[in-house]
């Protein structure tokens, strides 16, 4: 998971596979909707082997000074992946398989590369559950260049098991303070002393903890009693104190 909410950062963690709460239904706004897909019948991922080619026909120019001009760290970013970066006339400062930094002051100088072939594989999952009267229905996972070999029995897993959910809960998670009820501390009452540091008291403001984005939770609604899923987007609004967060569950 790469993870960009409430920073300007990224966060990359792993996608957790634990409950990490339950949700009570206090917490949940009136007026849940549910939704039903299409079953899918199978699952198909593209997983992909780059060749490096050699010969000159695989060459291609991805620079040229007399069209793009001279000068220093000029950041080059080519159009497909490239190996055996050349220069004539120039220096490469540093390299990928999608761009070049270079320096030069002669407009003659110019810079290319080799050109890969992609090798495709499918590799599929199909769903044991569907019935006769299921109408095919087959989603597909063709141009994720990272997908390969080494990954694309993880990959398949994951967006077998996300693509075969077919329901999904529209509901408004309320992430604001809980009030613990007790005797209140009046105006003019002595309290102190009579509990510890960080005690937890009767009438301490307390937090929910927050629910996010790829968390598994259960969650109470109106007409299905507890329902198990995992948030796959969120909208966050405010309600005075309280954080209100239009969640997707599937």
């Amino acid at each position: 998971v790469a993870d960009t909410s409430n920073s300007e950062t990224f966060d990359v963690f792993f996608l957790p596979k634990e409950i990490s709460q339950t949700v009570e239904k206090r917490r949940i706004r009136q007026g849940q909707s549910f939704e039903d897909s299409d079953r899918v019948t199978e699952v198909q991922i593209s997983q992909h082997h780059f060749i490096p080619l050699t010969t000159d026909d695989d060459g291609v120019e991805v620079y040229n000074a007399s069209e793009s001009g001279t000068g220093e760290n000029i950041f080059v970013e080519f159009s497909e992946p490239l190996h055996t970066l050349g220069i004539s006339d120039g220096t490469i400062i540093k390299s990928g398989a999608n761009y070049a930094v270079i320096t030069t002051s002669n407009s003659k100088c110019s810079v290319w590369g080799y050109r890969y072939r992609d090798d495709v594989t499918v590799k599929s999952a199909k769903n044991p559950n569907i019935l006769a009267s299921d109408i095919e229905n087959i989603k597909k996972i063709e141009n994720e260049t990272l997908i390969s070999n080494h990954n694309v029995d993880a990959v398949l897993e994951n967006c077998y098991s996300y693509f075969t959910k077919t329901s999904k809960v529209n509901l408004v998670i309320e992430d604001g303070k809980q009030i613990e009820y007790g005797d209140p501390i009046k105006y003019g009452q002595r309290k102190y002393g009579t509990f510890k540091y960080r005690e937890k008291h009767p009438s301490i403001v307390t937090y929910d903890k927050p629910v996010n984005v790829c968390d598994i939770i259960i969650a109470g609604t109106e007409y299905l009693g507890n329902v198990q899923g995992r948030i796959i987007s969120q909208r966050y609004g405010l309600n005075g104190g309280i954080v209100l967060k239009e969640s997707e569950m599937i």
